[in-house]
């Protein structure tokens, strides 16, 4: 059962203002915030979680997160993916994020953003509605010695096979994904008499925001529970976009991803970004490679099953 996306986002910035009110806000400068001082102040950012990977800009009214490069090249289906979910389709996803989808939702909500609808179905030609918003991606690369910073619009890492030329220049759709009921895994009791009521045989059920499952932050292919969607019409098709190999960072690149209702110019770019270190985290850089793992036992199976067929592991 589909439930209103309004609910979730309610929750999530009553669940900042709440956090913010009892933490205090961390502000650009690392300090924090004390009650009772500076009340009229609006602080320059918060995280809206203890990992801080959701950094919502206050004053600038960005939402920025970190990912990593995952491809230089082939077809694409999501821009943005989130191995925080268990069902990400990493191998189709341009950058990865370890950023949870319902916070990146949230933090698009605090800077003034709404979300619309998703497309109906995966692929639809019609497109998805919602308020439209500017993506970059910030990185550094080395040249002589130095790191150097870069910076590019998002579409700009996609290539438009059915034209024949990079995507540029476009808005992206803040749809907000959707609220659905997922069963709950019943626990495991050693007495499994039938003793039980009706009732306690019935699946236990929870509220889950689709995206935070799925894993899809940003889509390229008209996604029905995504956070953003692509606006062009080649979103209907799964075989219009892939990477742009000339202005994608290169594989496992440390990037951030910047959302914005409106577009930034380099001069702020620099000014946020240039004394910035963009270094990978031990602990994300453990989950990267439990990923790359997984798909490479994907991609072996599947190279296995289209020789042997799919019931080769019962031979």
């Amino acid at each position: 059962m589909k439930i209103h996306i309004e609910l979730i986002s309610s929750l999530c910035v009553i669940l900042l203002a709440v956090s913010t009110a009892c933490c205090g806000a961390e502000t650009q400068s690392g300090d924090t915030a004390q009650p009772g001082k500076n009340r009229d102040t609006k602080p320059q950012f918060i995280y809206l979680d203890p990992q801080k990977m959701v950094k919502v800009h206050i004053q600038k009214k960005w939402v920025e997160i970190p990912a990593v490069s995952h491809i230089s090249g082939g077809m694409i289906e999501l821009a943005l993916g989130s191995v925080y979910a268990p069902n990400c389709r990493s191998h189709e996803s341009l950058f990865l994020t370890w950023a949870r989808p319902s916070l990146v939702h949230a933090g698009l909500q605090v800077i003034g953003l709404k979300p619309g609808k998703p497309v109906k179905f995966d692929g639809q030609s019609k497109l998805p509605s919602g308020d439209g918003l500017y993506i970059y991606v910030v990185w550094k690369e080395k040249k002589e010695n130095k790191d150097e910073l870069k910076y590019s619009r998002l579409e700009k890492c996609i290539y438009n096979n059915l034209v024949q030329e990079p995507v540029t220049d476009i808005k992206w759709i803040f749809t907000g994904s959707q609220l659905t009921k997922q069963a709950v895994e019943p626990e495991k009791k050693e007495d499994t008499t039938d003793t039980e009521s009706k009732d306690e045989k019935k699946p236990k059920m929870k509220v889950v925001y689709e995206a935070d499952v799925d894993g899809t932050i940003i889509a390229t292919w008209h996604w029905s529970v995504t956070v953003i969607d692509i606006s062009l019409p080649e979103g209907a098709n799964d075989e219009a976009l892939q990477a742009y190999h000339k202005t994608m960072p290169k594989i496992d690149t440390p990037v951030r991803i910047v959302f914005s209702p409106s577009e930034i110019s380099e001069k702020k770019m620099i000014q946020e970004y240039a004394s910035q270190a963009f270094v990978l985290p031990e602990e994300e850089q453990k989950k990267l490679e439990e990923e790359k793992e997984k798909e490479k036992k994907k991609k072996e199976k599947s190279e296995i099953e289209s020789i042997l067929g799919p019931d080769f592991e019962s031979l």
